[in-house]
């Protein structure tokens, strides 16, 4: 099959071009391209959260809930004036009775800290948040719009510091991605035209590398595009910036396989067509494979419980394979078009010179004693960085504090914080339902109380402390029968630190109840925090089973492709390992050098599954290249000839790919400096650690029993002998050893 292609490519090259260039066209002219709007809250939360639920029975009890995304925060350090403060409640009163045409249709509670609502209050007589309601059905892009217009409406002269909530940040977060893109696409096309082009000493290979990457991409958004006018499915907004260094990451990968392997027969002084049709069958193979991998791979975050993973998984394996197929198709055809011509200037003849210390180092590591020792080390040293998840993954929601210090979205949710206490942006709302539960004033009192004095609870509104009025803001629902409390932690309402206080608080509480009399009540929360819990909870249920799946789908290509029951096994523990040291050191670095909260909840999921992927495609590329070498000599010899070779081309491309993704980290947002620090550890642990030293070690100690079932001669998935090219392999591997 890998014969007949490489036939097809010499012979129909510009056929193949032609196609390719046609499916670009097509695809550009009449599909649609992907949608360009913000995250949807929905898309990022778990199917009928209860926390929601809560919230809406709040708003038909009370006339509203006590959470919303949306507030305007005022603040003077130095003291609000007592005219400030009645102009402020005379402004959100004169909205409430919709005497401001601009502003119809929303209701403004205003909260001071003159009044002691929060006793941990950092000042007093300095702030105001007003929070503001919509209808269900009201947009979030104007909500918030609404939210803007309504600080324009108190102006500066009431010391309006501006607009901040959660949706507020999903919408400044996808500004700035939008925003800084192009520079991230940028960035990443010319960091991999210098390494492909310094790697290879050529001008026109990093130039196909780059057309590739952008005909796939193009390709795969109109694809996608398609996808989402069709069956509705909604692409996260992080997916275009992942997406991107994917893409470019991956056909650079790809590319050089190809790149090399041609060079290296032209070098030794093949012609155009037989140096091309032997990268073709060597590559081809071996590229299928780790293509359908990682597409296969990142399928199976469908199988997770929240949207933005059943979006992100397809989206993702649409990306893979269609730079595959364009690789596939289009890199050996132009290999072929352009011979010499693609490796100008730096094409010699002759074989590269081999220093004799790399000899010496490779011959050393293939001595079972010595690659004990070297899998020994590699271990301890992924186990020790691994130690960061000693106290498992802190993940949040990471809206308002993901964004840049001067934003004005964070400006004003700091200045809540400094007047208030971290949590009154977005309070917990937590709701009591029991027959009469209004007449118990003294139960409540004495609860309200017990909830004060729980870790890490900066302040609680409930019975008695109503001070705006009856309809909002209210502790107990007109009807009777339900009671409330507004919970304001210390610390961010949507990052880990405050999802850990209330996952807390929701174990004390029933023991909490019992004290005071209130047994029998119904509890329900609400807020953002509230699903922040939900959210987190249901993305580590999806995270063990997605990753499951995805060690599945990697065991089964690994077998398949290298026909051993034990191989895939111990490759994929090597995987699991690195993958576990990424983790682990991200956390290490964002926690205790960057000192933020954790880290967005969605990136253990997503990412742990992409990274697996990449990993089991550099395993495909090393293990497959010694075991064909091992089908012709002693293993030893095999991994020494071969590792090194097949190290030269994962350099290259391993580099290329950690500094694609590390470009994601020019998006000013936390979670892109998230992805662009664990993906780039990563890949730089598989390229220079894991795939060069710690699987050519395991091969070693497993000797020939770690290909069982496999027979030490028998031709394989990557047996792809060229009868036209074996005398110069023969003699290429007697220079290798």
């Amino acid at each position: 099959m890998a014969r007949a292609y490489g036939s097809l490519v010499v012979w129909l090259a510009p056929l193949l071009v032609v196609v390719v260039a046609a499916a670009a066209y097509g695809s550009y002219r009449y599909l649609p391209s992907i949608a360009s709007a913000p995250t949807t809250s929905d898309a990022l939360l778990p199917q009928h959260p209860q926390a929601l639920a809560v919230e809406r029975k709040a708003a038909k009890l009370f006339g509203a809930p006590v959470a919303t995304p949306y507030a305007v925060v005022q603040r003077d350090p130095r003291g609000l004036s007592a005219s400030i403060q009645r102009a402020t409640v005379a402004k959100a009163l004169a909205v409430d009775k919709q005497k401001v045409p601009a502003l119809r249709g929303m209701v403004a509670v205003p909260i001071l800290n003159t009044l002691g609502i929060v006793p941990s209050s950092r000042e007093h007589g300095t702030t105001i948040v007003t929070f503001l309601y919509f209808p269900h059905s009201t947009p979030a892009g104007l909500a918030f719009t609404q939210t803007e217009r309504y600080a324009q409406y108190l102006g500066p002269r009431l010391r309006t510091v501006g607009a901040t909530g959660a949706e507020g940040a999903r919408i400044e977060q996808f500004n700035l991605l939008n925003s800084r893109l192009h520079w991230t696409e940028g960035a990443t096309v010319l960091l991999i035209v210098l390494i492909v082009g310094i790697a290879l000493r050529a001008v026109l290979a990093p130039i196909l590398t780059v057309l590739c990457a952008g005909i796939a991409f193009l390709i795969s958004q109109r694809i996608l595009g398609w996808l989402e006018t069709r069956s509705g499915l909604a692409m996260p907004q992080e997916l275009q910036g992942v997406a991107v260094a994917l893409m470019l990451g991956i056909v650079t990968d790809y590319s050089v396989f190809y790149f090399t392997s041609a060079r290296e027969a032209l070098r030794d002084g093949l012609p155009t067509r037989e140096a091309v049709h032997h990268s073709t069958v060597l590559n081809t193979p071996i590229v299928l494979t780790a293509g359908a991998v990682v597409s296969f791979g990142v399928a199976s975050l469908m199988l997770g419980t929240l949207g933005f993973f059943r979006s992100f998984g397809p989206g993702m394996a649409i990306t893979v394979a269609t730079g595959l197929v364009v690789s596939v198709l289009l890199v050996p055809a132009m290999l072929r078009l352009l011979g010499p011509l693609l490796f100008w200037p730096g094409l010699r003849q002759g074989p590269p010179p081999v220093r004799r210390w790399r000899k010496r180092v490779s011959h050393l590591a293939t001595r079972k004693p010595v690659a004990l020792l070297l899998v020994l080390g590699v271990f301890a040293a992924l186990a020790a960085a691994a130690t960061g998840l000693r106290n498992g993954l802190p993940l949040g929601l990471q809206l308002v504090k993901s964004l840049p210090a001067d934003n004005p979205v964070a400006v004003s949710a700091r200045a809540a914080d400094q007047g208030f206490a971290p949590g009154i942006v977005a309070p917990t709302e937590l709701l009591l339902q029991d027959a009469g539960i209004e007449n118990r004033h003294p139960a409540l009192g004495r609860l309200q109380a017990e909830l004060e004095r729980q870790p890490h609870v900066a302040g609680v509104v409930g019975a008695g402390d109503q001070p705006t009025g009856k309809r909002f803001g209210a502790a107990f629902a007109p009807q009777g029968g339900a009671a409330r409390y507004a919970v304001i932690f210390d610390s961010d309402p949507t990052e880990a630190p405050a999802i850990g206080h209330l996952e807390r608080l929701e174990r004390t509480l029933p023991d909490l109840l019992r004290r005071v009399g209130l047994g029998g009540a119904t509890v329900g929360w609400g807020g953002e925090t509230a699903l922040g819990v939900e959210t987190v909870q249901a993305t580590n249920t999806s995270l063990w089973r997605v990753v499951a799946v995805a060690f599945a789908v990697n065991f089964v290509f690994l077998l398949l492709f290298l026909r051993s029951l034990f191989a895939p096994l111990y490759l994929l523990v090597a995987s699991g390992a690195a993958l576990a040291a990424t983790f682990g050191l991200t956390i290490y670095f964002f926690t205790d050098v960057l000192h933020t909260t954790g880290l967005p909840y969605y990136i253990p999921v997503a990412f742990s599954v992409l990274l697996l992927s990449l990993g089991s495609d550099y395993n495909i590329f090393v293990v497959g290249r010694v075991w064909k070498e091992a089908d012709r000599r002693p293993l030893q010899e095999a991994v020494a000839a071969a590792a090194p070779r097949a190290g030269r081309a994962i350099t290259v491309a391993g580099v290329a790919l950690a500094l694609s993704f590390a470009m994601l980290a020019i998006i000013p947002i936390t979670p892109f400096a998230v992805m662009a620090f664990a993906m780039g550890v990563r890949i730089l642990f598989d390229t220079f650690l894991v795939r060069s030293v710690l699987v050519p070690a395991l091969v070693v100690v497993c000797g020939r029993g770690g290909r069982w079932p496999r027979g030490s001669r028998e031709h394989d998935l990557q047996d792809v002998s060229d009868p036209a090219v074996e005398p110069l392999q023969r003699e290429i591997h007697g220079r290798g050893t």
